[in-house]
This record gives C-alpha cells, structure tokens and sequence, in this order.
C-alpha cells in the first residue's frame, strides 16, 4: 500500500556539526524527518521553484516466512546504506526493507574516520542514531545474521587520515580503543575495514607512503588480539586492482587475520575511462586493454599471493556504470568514445550510475538495445540512443555464482542491497540478483522463477519447467515407411 503526502506542508532546516540538513515536514496530518548529507542531496528534495519534493511512502518489502536456508559454510554478505533512506518512491530503502534470510552477514555503511581525533564516529547521526537504524539493522543478529560496521568508503578515504591513524602505534592504539567502544555502545559484532586503499589512496599509489602497506597490516593484526577474545568478526574491503594489491596489501598477512576478504570485483571500468567498459567482468575479453581487468583474474590473483581461498568472498555489482556516448549510432559495443556520464537514473539520481532496479525497469519498457557476450565472458549491455550501460543480469548473476563455487571461493559479497530490483518492480521477484545468488551458493529453498529462461517458462515452479521443456508428444508414430496415414505438419500446432 502507498500513501501520497498531503500537498501543502510546512518545512525547517537545522544544520549540525557535520554539515548534515535536516529537512523536518509537518502538517495536520503527518509528521516525517529528511536528511539531506549535500547540497546534491538536498537538491533531491527541493524543486526548482523552492518547493519541498516528497515521494510516497512505500510499506516494506515483506520477508518470506517459514523457510530454513541450509548451511553449506558459504557466506553471502551484503551492504546495507544509510543514505537509501532519502530516495524517493521505490527507490526508498530501509531497515525494515532487508530480507534477511539472503545475507550470512551485513555490514552497515558507513561509519567514518574523524579526521581530528582519528577515531570512528558515525557518518549520519540522524539516521543511525536519531531514526534508530543502527538498533534496527543490528537487531537482525537475533535471526543469526552477524551484524558488522564498515568504516571508509570512497569519500572518506580521500586526503591522508587512514594513513595518519595507521602510521603510528599509538594511534593505532586510540583508533582500536575507540572502535572497541563504539562496537560494543552499538550493538555490532564485527569490523569491515573499507580505506580506499593503502598507499593507493583512492586508486592513485603516487598519493601515499610505501608505510601504509605494513601499517595497514599492522592495524589489522592488533584488531585481531582485541576481537577475538569477543568473538568479533574482522573483514576488509578491499581493491580488484593488481597494482593496489601489489603496492597497498601485505596479502598473507591480511589473510591470516581477517576473518572475511571482501573483494571488490566491480568497477573495472565507468566513466573516467572516457569509452565504454564494462562494470565487471568475469573474464578477459579479446578487446580488453588489460587483461587483469576481471573478477577471475582478481580472485585468483588474490589467493596467488597468499590469501585463504576459503576467506575470499567475490563481489558483485547489482548496479551498472552508465555512459554519455559521443554519438547516438546504434550498435555500439565496448570501448566506444564516450566523453561523459550517463544520465541519473530516476531513483539513485546519480550520473553516471544505474540501479539494477533502474536498469530492468528501462530494458522491459523498451528501447533499449540489450547486446550479451556469446562466451558469457561479461554481463550484458543496453543502449538507447547516446545512452549506454553495461550491468550483470540474473543469467550473469547465476554463471558468477557457480563460478565461486568451483573455485573454491568462500563465498559472494554484493553492493548493495537497495541496489537490486528488492521490491520486485521489473516483475520477476524481490530481490532477483540476490535471491540467485543464494539459490546457487546456499540452496536457497523457495521456488526459482527462472526469469533469465526462455520466456516461456517464467514464472512456473522447477518441475512444471522440466515438464514443459520436453519434447510435445505426436498424435501418434509412423512405424513404418509404407503406412498411408496422413502426414501432419507440426509446426501448425505451435502458432
């Protein structure tokens, strides 16, 4: 059920220390608070004219009930982020939205590095405090699910302040002290560490010391002593790039400390490439200019170097990187001049970038050109006009998902989780991408729709499929050449 606000509505602005806007909506009827993290945000809410723009607000995505996912020792993680809240419509994404019988573990996003004290503090106090979304996301721990913070991002691992905090013991000290404090005040289980990256600070190794490789790894091992008495999970988040691992990871140190490695298997390519790319691949295709540029690279690259097979959890994308072509002929496939960004999508509002949600909605409801690699080398690609993305489908989904599991990967990670189609607009079913993944790597028991089948058999339970797949029975059988019974034409029968 949806409710539209009332038109008329009264607004106030307050401002706190981080420079968040709060935008708190009253009327006779209704009572709701906004966030807004940036004027780019705040420009969600507000329309040109100065007037307040508020979506519908849209009842939970329900959770299956009565259902026991089996333990198969794979883990799937997934993001959960604070600042889904703010979209509007079907893009609005809460605590109450997550299905938590698709994610072994769930780490919040994010927790940031003060740049002063050099210590963890939460990003957006208003939603993780104030609304309650730290007590609501870790209060899932009671349905088994083990709760993480992540701290980092991309934005916050801009300038020199991880390198700061790590370069010292004794600020490492404080950090851990702090961490520990913050943890326990929260309710979390766990650490996901996500600096974007040691001496490569976000992916330029020009930017930071050659130190921050074993200070980093030291970070990580005096994080060790202080979770494991408490039963704490550690992970990290960490870069798909040969050069960051090379430069930033100490990776057999990394490996035997943490718990979970989180591999960032995305974003190989987007818009700073200025040609078209796609997100990520699964393996090296003919036309790439780097032939490491690709999850099975990545993955056995990582476990080349020293990491625990067992401990690496490959990521997956449920988002596309978008691209503003140079022209609008049809046809065009990778590495096609492409001077700037794709347009926002309608939801995540940022160029450049589409949710999966964003994407299935525009491919079902036509003109899009939709082009898949043969080999399955890489996921498909949609054009329409001199808009261009390339995404991972369910087809893509399912192939990554088989491919963790004959490699003897720990598991799958995903960003993130309002990022897939969770409230089932494309009409498949909430949450496809996930929901295909836990299928493949923990036999996930409810029914699978098959929506990246032949169209014909969408929709219908695994035995109806099998049934309708087989060959249509004939009349009957010619049993010998000289019969003089008519002949039919079976085509007739299908149209």
């Amino acid at each position: 059920m949806r409710h539209l606000l009332p038109e008329t509505l009264s607004c106030k602005i307050r401002v706190d220390k981080y420079a968040s806007l709060a935008i708190e909506v009253s009327s006779a009827s209704l009572s709701m608070s906004l966030v807004a993290r940036s004027a780019v945000h705040l420009q969600s809410f507000i329309s040109p004219g100065g007037q307040v723009d508020i979506a519908e607000v849209v009842e939970p995505v329900p959770v299956p009930e009565g259902i026991t996912v089996p333990d198969t020792g794979l883990k799937v993680v997934c993001y959960y982020t604070n600042w889904a809240w703010y979209r509007q419509g079907v893009g609005k994404y809460k605590p109450e939205d997550i299905d938590w019988t698709l994610c072994t573990h769930i780490n919040y996003g994010f927790a940031v590095l003060d740049p002063t004290s050099l210590t963890m503090v939460a990003h957006d106090s208003w939603a993780d405090i104030d609304n309650d979304f730290y007590k609501k996301v870790t209060a899932l721990k009671k349905k088994g699910v083990v709760v993480a913070i992540a701290l980092g991002g991309w934005n916050d691992s801009e300038g020199d302040k991880y390198s700061r905090m790590v370069s010292q013991p004794s600020s490492r000290a404080t950090f851990i002290r702090a961490a520990v404090e913050f943890i326990e005040k929260w309710g979390f289980e766990g650490l996901d560490l996500d600096w974007e990256y040691p001496k490569c600070w976000q992916v330029d190794c020009s930017l930071g010391p050659a130190a921050d490789k074993e200070n980093f790894a030291a970070l990580v091992r005096e994080l060790r002593e202080e979770f494991t008495p408490r039963g704490w999970t550690l992970s990290a988040a960490v870069s798909p790039s040969k050069t960051v691992m090379d430069e930033g990871y100490d990776i057999p140190a990394l490996s035997r400390d943490l718990d979970i490695i989180n591999v960032m298997t995305y974003d190989y390519h987007g818009h700073w490439d200025k040609k078209t790319g796609h997100v990520a691949p699964l393996y090296t295709h003919p036309e790439d200019e780097f032939y490491f540029f690709n999850a099975n690279y990545t993955m056995n690259y990582w476990a080349e170097k020293g990491a625990d097979r067992r401990k690496l959890m490959m990521g997956m994308p449920m988002y596309g990187q978008s691209f503003a072509l140079a022209s609008a002929a049809a046809g065009q496939g990778l590495n096609s001049p492409a001077p700037g960004r794709g347009q926002a999508g309608e939801f995540s509002r940022a160029a450049g970038f589409l949710a999966y949600y964003e994407i299935c909605h525009k491919v079902r409801s036509g003109g899009w050109l939709v082009t898949t690699d043969p080999e399955g080398r890489l996921g498909p690609t949609a054009q329409a006009g001199n808009q261009w993305v390339g995404y991972d489908d369910i087809a893509t989904i399912r192939r990554k998902s088989q491919f963790i599991k004959d490699q003897g990967f720990g598991g799958g990670m995903i960003w993130a989780l309002d990022l897939d189609d969770f409230s089932n607009r494309c009409g498949c079913e909430n949450y496809p991408l996930l929901r295909t993944i836990n299928r493949v790597l923990r036999d996930y028991p409810t029914p699978d729709p098959r929506c990246d089948g032949p169209q014909h058999l969408r929709g219908l339970t695994r035995e109806e499929q099998e049934l309708a797949s087989q060959p249509a029975a004939l009349p009957y059988t010619l049993r010998s050449t000289d019969s003089q019974l008519p002949t039919i034409q079976l085509g007739d029968l299908f149209q």
